[in-house]
């Protein structure tokens, strides 16, 4: 199978990521022998010798009469196998990469640091950068896109079973099993249809980019954030939770310019997904943080405003209060998430539910209620510990996790356009000007006041 003797392998200098492409060769050679039979691993090994000649002779011949004859079937196979041996490599040389030590890092704020040599920013001028940084990755829909999302979750299955291998408190015979699940995962790739048949609508698009965004909630921005505040100087914020230098923007589902099937109810459906998939990541948040703050009232206490509002929830949710109060009565903070885990659980799509809530910036003033209880009585680093990670992410994302961009197709805004300018009387040789003549009239007509 290709990976044994291949000079790409013997150009790698880590003997690790060595093992790992080869290891991972021997494994696919396996699969094919069980899926297509010892002989096509022989025409995959022959195919890759004469590749392998081909390279130092400079002569392509011998290779072109070994797979020129080959059926369309089996050439289609013949290249899967080869690509499913780089993918493989590729994922192994992914994890290699995460293992090895990360590069020294610039300490401080590099958009700070940038500034003029020897120009050293005011407090307040700092914090105004601080509080005007947005930065906002905007990802976009790639209908020719080919890969399958089954597909990368399969690969990114091999990426995480790598990973766990290379834990040095696993026996051989931790490994062996993490092998046979490899195994497992390259037959159910070999036996999948990496190809879709069809083209994906907006919807099977917004579906992988709101995993996208879902799995960047969880595993990045949390990170991300944390270290972003720990570099802070001190005294530039006395709210550095509140502060969102990241956020994340999308065209799927919303770019209507150019595809039809764009369409105003496609766009209402993708922004239901994200928000469903926003509020569910948000639940589950605030079920840790339950697990989380254990803090008692006899021990610590509790603000009025907490009392206050977890008053309020048990008049709402008085099935919360019913089954929690008795375990949870003197965990005053538990109590409350318990209440607000409840009213996420009412909250949906399009905000309808009365009880549920109708944006992030409700539920970000519910949790400042429990921050400034906690700052009061001796629980700074609770706040600004798992409290605080849950507050910038959700600051960051709200329910959505990310905005849309709205782009009209470019003729409706035409007709818009030619509705105004009949509207306005502008003269009827307007629609017939050139572009420029165009723009220097609405430009007068816009500053006109009118």
């Amino acid at each position: 199978m290709p990976g044994r003797e291949d000079p790409v392998v013997d150009d790698l200098a880590d003997r690790a990521l060595r093992s790992d492409i080869r290891r991972l060769g021997e494994q696919l050679g396996d699969t094919l022998v069980r899926q297509e039979g010892e002989q096509f691993l022989e025409l995959v090994e022959s195919v890759r010798a004469a590749a392998k000649r081909a390279r130092t002779d400079h002569d392509l011949t011998p290779l072109v009469s070994l797979v020129g004859p080959l059926e369309l079937p089996v050439a289609i196979r013949l290249v899967r196998a080869f690509s499913s041996f780089f993918h493989l490599a590729n994922l192994a040389e992914q994890v290699h990469r995460v293992r090895e030590p990360a590069p020294p890092c610039v300490p401080g704020l590099p958009f700070v640091e940038s500034l003029p040599h020897g120009a050293r920013p005011a407090p307040h001028q700092v914090r105004t950068l601080v509080e005007s940084l947005d930065v906002r990755p905007v990802f976009t829909a790639h209908p020719t896109e080919a890969t399958r999302r089954s597909v990368a979750h399969k690969r990114r299955q091999i990426s995480r079973l790598l990973e766990q291998r290379e834990d040095p408190r696993l026996h051989e015979a931790d490994r062996a099993r993490i092998d046979e699940h490899v195994s497992e995962t390259i037959d159910l790739l070999w036996q999948t249809d990496e190809l879709r048949l069809e083209r994906p609508s907006p919807v099977d698009e917004a579906k992988g980019t709101v995993a996208l965004l879902a799995d960047l909630r969880h595993h990045v921005l949390p990170r991300l954030l944390e270290d972003f505040v720990r570099e802070l100087p001190d005294g530039v914020t006395d709210r550095p939770w509140s502060l969102r230098p990241l956020r994340f923007g999308t065209w799927v589902g919303g770019d209507r310019d150019g595809n039809p099937n764009v369409t105003p109810e496609v766009t209402r459906s993708v922004l239901a997904l994200q928000r469903a998939a926003g509020i569910a990541a948000v639940r589950a948040d605030v079920a840790v943080l339950i697990d989380e703050l254990t803090v008692s009232e006899r021990i610590a206490g509790a603000s009025d405003e907490l009392v206050e509002l977890n008053e309020r929830y048990r008049a709402q949710f008085p099935e919360v209060h019913r089954d929690t109060s008795r375990q949870l009565g003197e965990e005053p903070y538990r109590l409350a998430l318990s209440y607000v885990h409840a009213r996420l659980g009412r909250t949906n799509e399009w905000a309808s539910d009365p009880v549920g809530y109708v944006d992030a910036v409700e539920l970000v003033a519910d949790l400042e209620v429990l921050r400034a209880s906690l700052c009061a009585h001796r629980g700074e680093r609770i706040a600004e510990g798992p409290l605080d990670r849950v507050l910038r992410v959700l600051v960051a994302t709200g329910f959505t996790m990310a905005t849309m961009d709205v782009r009209e197709d470019a003729g409706r805004l035409h007709a818009a356009l030619e509705a105004l300018v009949e509207r306005i009387g502008l003269p009827a040789t307007h629609l017939g000007a050139s572009r420029a003549e165009r723009v220097r009239a609405l430009a007068r007509e816009l500053s006109s006041g009118r």
